[in-house]
């Protein structure tokens, strides 16, 4: 009897051992599928931000220009986008 308690107390750990194994390797994948999900986003926002900042500088070099041609600042922000006071401060340069 004490063989058979033994034999099913080892059988146990070793099945209660490979679970813990496979929940523990399931939780590893799913750290790195968290971890690659945290730099594909951080690369679009990365890239949506040099977007933005691009789209930004194309539209001051508009308003620079349409500045020089002697277009009213109030006109030219209404216009390319930025704000009346960075086109004044620009028309200022």
């Amino acid at each position: 009897m004490r063989r058979g308690l033994r034999a099913g107390r080892e059988e146990g750990r070793e099945m209660g051992i490979k679970k813990g194994i496979g929940i523990g390797m399931e939780r590893g994948r799913g750290r790195e599928e968290g971890l690659q999900e945290g730099k594909e986003e951080g690369l679009r926002e990365g890239e949506m931000k040099v977007r933005n900042e691009r789209e930004e500088e194309k539209a001051i070099e508009m308003a620079k220009a349409a500045l020089t041609k002697g277009l009213d600042a109030g006109l030219v922000a209404e216009i390319s986008g930025p704000s009346e006071e960075k086109i004044e401060e620009l028309a200022g340069c």
